[in-house]
Formats: structure tokens, C-alpha cells, sequence
């Protein structure tokens, strides 16, 4: 069994640790800026970490893809690397389609060629980040699988990103790094899906994740907020969906650039994530400014669900049987602050 999608479900279900205030340690040390290192796979340390990197897009056409990387240790399977990718609204539809492969694919350069690639044998399965986030950082995914699907964007322009000290927040035994390499980029390129290949531009955010244990593991949720219009941009992780309590993570102001660390996370129905209609107000505090945020007016666009892009009835089911249920992304539009924001809530459900 290689699939990645399943690896990352299988991840998600470990027995959990009880969290609580004390367990949580912020980064330490002052703001500063990104560099390779924080973008690379952290090879260094004695730690090893599982490790995502997620695209967010959003075109002036209405249509949303959803792109990620990743590089996963799991138990009895090993060490796989795999891409994910899902589109909201092409052509009025959605689709979604996986890929993994072994350890061995998974390439970094750090020359002339700096970037990351998931190098494959074959010409019609091409999956690659090339140079580093910033002005003219390029995306790829490629795939022949089902009726083909292609992604190729290059970010001009962006609004850079920020971390205080290591960027890692240690939870209890558990460490998870956050890096929100991009808050805010225009891109500009294509995407197809068979032979419908069409020139977009937009807006694109990209996060980096490195975990020694699933975020959604230690936390109840966690609430991804981008776009170009949108006043913040980041994603915070809720440790208690009873009471909005024990939140990590960050976001930026994309006005001053300044790193914004939640303190408490409310909704207006504490109970939100049993409803998936929870579209109510949602308020968060910072510990680190005295300002509020407000996300209003939340409206579901997608829920979609990472088991979808597995193969396999038989191996669909028997998650579903063990875990009982699976991971889910909620995708939409909010405002926040009254400005126009994009969001993903990621769940149990």
C-alpha cells in the first residue's frame, strides 16, 4: 500500500495527546525574513519531520486550485513523497486527482537549479517548485492520470513572508514549523484539465509544514485565511473545538507585515464543526496585539475530502470502518474585517 492520500489519513487518526495552555511554547526570538533553509526539507536535525507544501490559488476567471506537496514518514509504509491537487470551479465542475511515489523521487537542488522536484520516469508526470518563494518562483504539476490535468504558474511580485526565530511551536513531546512563505503573490500561466488547457492569472499563498505529528493530531481544526483582497493572510490551528481555546499558528498583516500570534478563537455556535453549515461569526484575539479579527459572512464554496483523491473502494472503506470518518477541507469565501478573504477549515468529520 503506497498511496500517499492514505498515508496522510492514516496520519491524521494517531491516538491524539491532551492539550493543554502549558503544553503550547511559541516560537521564540525576533520577526525576520524567509530563507532557503526554512523552505528546503529540514535534513539537519536529529528530528525527522513530515513535510507539506501548499499552494493556494485563486484566478480572476472564479476558478480555485488547490495544490500540495509532501513528503511522509508512516509507519509499515514507509517514506513516500506525493502530490495533490484539486480544482473548484473549472469550467463549472470540480476535480481532484493524487499521485505518490517513493522516497527516491523526491530531489532538492540548491545550485543554479534551486528548487524541488518529484522526478518521475515518465515525460507526462512532471511535478516541480522551482527557485525559491519570491518574484518568479514557478509551480508545475503535470499528470497523464485519468483525463490528464496541468498546472504551470510562475508568482511575480509577491508580498513576502515572515517568521519569528525557528518558527517551530513545540506542543507538548510534539513540534510542528510553520512558514507562510507567500502571503499574497500575483501568478500567471496555465492550467488544463485534458485538452482543455485555458491562460489564467490571479493570486496565489503558499505555506510551508513540517510536523512530527499531525497538526489536526494535536488540534480540533485549523483555519487557513488568503486572497488578494484579504487584510491577513496564514493559518491558525484551534486545539479545543469546545471553546476556541490552546490556538497556534500565525498570520501577517499584509499591510504592516507584522506576524500575528491568536490567543483565543471564538464562534459564534461553539459547536461549528458538528454543523457543517457553521456559517457564523468567528473572533479572534492576538497575544501579541490588541486588535480583534472578525470573520463574517462565511460562505461554503467546496468540502472536499482528501480521501477522494485515493484509489480503491476497498481501501476507502476500510478507513472510513477503522477511523470513523475522515479528513475534510471546507473551502470558501468570508470577509474579515469587512475586506473579502478566502478560507480553508480543515476538520475531522
Amino acid at each position: 500500500m503506497k498511496n500517499i492520500a492514505l498515508a496522510m489519513v492514516l496520519l491524521i487518526f494517531f491516538v491524539g495527546e491532551t492539550l493543554f495552555a502549558d503544553d503550547i511554547v511559541f516560537p521564540q526570538g525576533a520577526e525576520r525574513e524567509l530563507t532557503a533553509k526554512d523552505f528546503f526539507q529540514n535534513t539537519q536535525d536529529d528530528i525527522k519531520y513530515n513535510e507539506i507544501w501548499r499552494y493556494n490559488f485563486v484566478f480572476n476567471n472564479g476558478t480555485k486550485v488547490f495544490l500540495s506537496y509532501s513528503i511522509m514518514d508512516v509507519p509499515l509504509l514507509g517514506t513516500n513523497c506525493g502530490i495533490n491537487i484539486s480544482f473548484y470551479n473549472y469550467g463549472g465542475k470540480n476535480y481532484q486527482v493524487g499521485r505518490e511515489y517513493s522516497e527516491d523521487c523526491f530531489v532538492q537542488s540548491k545550485g543554479s537549479d534551486t528548487g524541488i522536484q518529484i522526478r518521475t520516469r515518465s515525460e507526462n508526470n512532471v511535478f516541480f517548485m522551482a527557485g525559491l518563494p519570491g518574484d518568479g518562483h514557478r509551480v508545475v504539476f503535470k499528470t497523464s492520470k485519468k483525463q490528464g490535468f496541468l498546472l504551470d504558474l510562475r508568482f511575480s511580485n509577491p508580498l513576502l513572508g515572515k517568521v519569528v526565530g525557528d518558527g517551530v511551536f513545540k506542543i507538548g513531546r510534539q513540534k510542528i514549523g510553520l512558514y507562510v512563505h507567500i502571503p499574497e503573490g500575483r501568478v500567471k500561466g496555465v492550467v488544463g484539465i485534458g485538452k482543455d488547457i485555458i491562460k489564467v492569472e490571479g493570486s496565489g499563498y503558499m505555506e510551508h509544514l513540517r510536523h512530527t505529528k499531525p497538526p489536526l493530531d494535536l488540534a480540533a481544526y485549523s483555519l487557513l485565511l488568503y486572497g488578494k483582497d484579504a487584510p491577513y493572510a496564514g493559518n491558525i490551528f484551534v486545539g479545543s473545538k469546545k471553546d476556541g481555546s490552546f490556538p497556534f499558528g500565525y498570520i501577517i498583516d499584509k499591510q504592516t507585515r507584522k506576524i500575528l500570534f491568536p490567543n483565543e478563537v471564538k464562534s459564534g455556535n461553539n459547536n461549528f464543526l458538528n454543523n457543517i453549515k457553521f456559517l457564523n461569526d468567528i473572533h479572534i484575539t492576538w497575544r501579541n496585539s490588541p486588535r480583534m479579527v472578525t470573520i463574517q459572512n462565511l460562505l461554503e464554496h467546496q468540502c472536499f475530502s482528501f480521501l477522494s483523491t485515493m484509489d480503491g473502494w476497498a481501501s476507502k472503506q476500510a478507513i472510513r470502518l477503522f477511523m470513523g470518518g475522515e479528513m475534510m477541507s471546507l473551502r470558501g469565501v468570508s470577509h474579515v474585517n469587512l475586506q473579502p478573504t478566502h478560507f480553508c477549515l480543515f476538520f475531522i468529520k
